[in-house]
């Protein structure tokens, strides 16, 4: 959420993300997330795995017997993923509105009356817009499945966890001309780098600025 809320500033107004986050600042936001997983991580009940649901829950004997008493229900953990759910779509859609609203000023800078989002921005708007959507359908389905138990539920929880971790690569790669372009040029070198050929007759080994017999 750190990095959304960033982004959503450099839309909104450069000096303000200047003052928050420029230069040795970055460091103080980068402290406060490494507390808090540190806190997480010494203070909270782990998540353990439920062979009986191939899931994670905090109850460890989920799919046993109910925890009536409510011993095991995390607190923090329900804010989190509730803060998760509504900030950041929240912080998006800010970021989107930000995007069209400045694209709309330098319109009328450039004394242009009709209103467009170039091809760019459009592929801006949707990589945020399906990244957010992942997000928020898995915080609230994990969220959910820690009362609520069906089968398929915590299937499809489960599954959207995987997205989560694994989707916004392939997002970036298919929408991010520049991510997409540096990765090219990167499996270029690799595969490029060292090339076989022949000279009087002899096979050589020619390397980038280095031909060995």
């Amino acid at each position: 959420m750190v990095l959304a809320f960033n982004r959503c500033l450099q839309v909104i107004s450069n000096s303000i993300s200047s003052f928050l986050f420029e230069g040795i600042k970055i460091y103080f936001w980068l402290l406060i997330s490494f507390l808090y997983a540190l806190f997480c991580f010494c203070f909270l009940r782990p998540v353990l795995f439920s062979g009986i649901y191939f899931s994670w829950f905090y109850y460890p004997f989920v799919g046993y017997k109910e925890d009536i008493d409510g011993e095991f229900n995390t607190q923090l953990q329900f804010y989190h993923n509730l803060t998760v759910g509504i900030t950041l779509p929240t912080i998006y859609l800010i970021f989107v509105v930000g995007l069209i609203i400045k694209n709309h000023k330098y319109k009328q800078i450039a004394n242009t009356q009709v209103f467009s989002i170039s091809h760019a921005e459009k592929l801006v708007f949707l990589q945020v817009f399906t990244i957010s959507i992942i997000n928020t359908t898995c915080s609230s389905l994990y969220f959910v499945m820690q009362f609520i138990k069906p089968e398929w539920l915590i299937i499809i929880s489960q599954f959207a966890w995987f997205h989560v971790h694994g989707f916004p690569p392939i997002i970036y790669l298919f929408l991010n001309k520049t991510i997409r372009e540096d990765c090219r040029l990167f499996f270029f070198k690799i595969f490029k780098s060292n090339k076989v050929g022949q000279v009087n007759g002899v096979t050589i080994l020619v390397k980038p600025g280095i031909i060995i017999q």
